[in-house]
């Protein structure tokens, strides 16, 4: 699956479900294309990009920027701006029914933490409460990169 192509589509998915969602959706990175299935990259994109707009509101700019180290470790930060996870809930965030939105279940990121994991990755989240900016981070240690597109002739 190559990570760039399924964050594209998940940032036009989340338009057209927010149309009214005027900030700023940057992409940032590497074409990278790992064993791994598109389905479980887009549900985990499309949760925290829209966790992101109906918790920050519609002027929200948010950056999405996927990364590898020296030794191929892949790197998925997903940072958006005017909100933030309270304090006492970060570490509680990712369970079942924790959840920060009004009428929200509490369902989204415990789902998002699961598809991670079974994919041999870490999720996790902070919050930064005077640039009112909140991060996700996804690891991918044991992510097996079949190849870069700029490598394809």
């Amino acid at each position: 699956v190559d990570l760039m192509t399924v964050a594209e589509e998940a940032v036009r998915d989340i338009k057209s479900c927010f149309p009214q969602h005027i900030g700023e959706i940057q992409l940032i990175g590497e074409k990278l294309v790992i064993y791994g299935k598109k389905s479980i990259f887009l549900k985990v994109f499309e949760n925290i990009l829209e966790n992101a707009i109906e918790e920050a509101g519609s002027k929200t700019c948010i950056t999405l920027e996927i990364s590898r180290n020296f030794f191929g470790n892949i790197k998925i930060e997903i940072q958006n701006t005017g909100s933030v996870i309270p304090m006492h809930l970060r570490s509680e965030i990712f369970k079942i029914y924790i959840t920060t939105k009004l009428g929200g279940h509490g369902i989204g990121l415990a789902i998002c933490k699961k598809l991670i994991s079974d994919s041999g990755g870490t999720i996790s989240v902070s919050s930064d409460d005077l640039k009112k900016t909140t991060k996700f981070v996804i690891s991918l240690p044991n992510a097996k990169i079949l190849r870069t597109i700029d490598s394809i002739c």
